[in-house]
């Protein structure tokens, strides 16, 4: 199954789209990896999509695709875990420079014996983990406060993501002008996302420089200037 967001998944898992214990099925919900029986995929998914469908944070929602996997350490029972892919507006996953700093996980029932419950690891702590959690509720506060985080780090250091190939012109010369839709963050104030547009420029195949613009109106008339 191509990549959705998290609010499509909870749109399907409260619509018990997941609940059949066919193996294709639970691929289709997000498990990648297992060393369980596989008629146990739809029983351990279900109690993981109870904490997923009370995600509020709209940013969670829309920015990350859901995956799963059950884990077999070597001197601890099965244990299993959801983690959070950041994906670009097209579905595709984020490059490593978005991963490396919005990825995280949640790992349910380890370490075995544990007075938590849930352990989170984040890429941005190296993927080790940064919180602990005792319930359902704390697991939830967390990823709200993550969220808020995510966010206000994406702000400082003006991390973009990017779409490509929404527009593309060859010219006589063989250079081509590839109009990229580019969103990000401003790194000059507080506000929220805003889009941009950029000309990249591509000479014999390598990159020629590149502008920025408000609005892909401005970004094609520049180009046509310069022709």
């Amino acid at each position: 199954m191509k990549n959705i967001t998290v609010r499509e998944w909870v749109n399907k898992f409260n619509n018990k789209e997941f609940e059949s214990k066919n193996i294709a099925v639970q691929c289709d919900a997000g498990w990648y990896d297992w060393f369980c029986s596989g008629n146990a995929l739809a029983g351990r998914l279900k109690k993981m999509g109870n904490i997923i469908k009370d995600i509020k944070s709209d940013y969670i929602l829309d920015n990350f695709r859901i995956w799963f996997k059950n884990n077999c350490p070597c001197s601890y029972p099965l244990y299993d875990d959801f983690r959070f892919e950041p994906i670009m507006e097209n579905g595709e996953d984020a490059d490593d420079s978005v991963r490396d700093q919005l990825y995280f996980g949640v790992q349910c029932g380890h370490p075995f014996g544990s007075d938590y419950m849930y352990e989170v690891f984040t890429a941005r702590n190296g993927y080790r983990t940064e919180f602990k959690c005792k319930n359902k509720r704390e697991v939830l506060n967390v990823i709200e406060q993550l969220a808020e985080d995510f966010q206000k780090e994406m702000n400082q250091k003006g991390i973009w993501m990017w779409w490509f190939y929404r527009y593309k012109r060859k010219f006589c010369n063989n250079s081509v002008c590839r109009y990229d839709c580019m969103i990000g963050c401003d790194g000059y104030s507080d506000s929220k996302h805003m889009f941009k547009f950029a000309i990249f420029l591509y000479e014999n195949g390598d990159e020629d420089g590149f502008t920025i613009h408000d609005t892909i109106e401005e970004a094609v008339k520049e180009e046509q200037d310069s022709i």
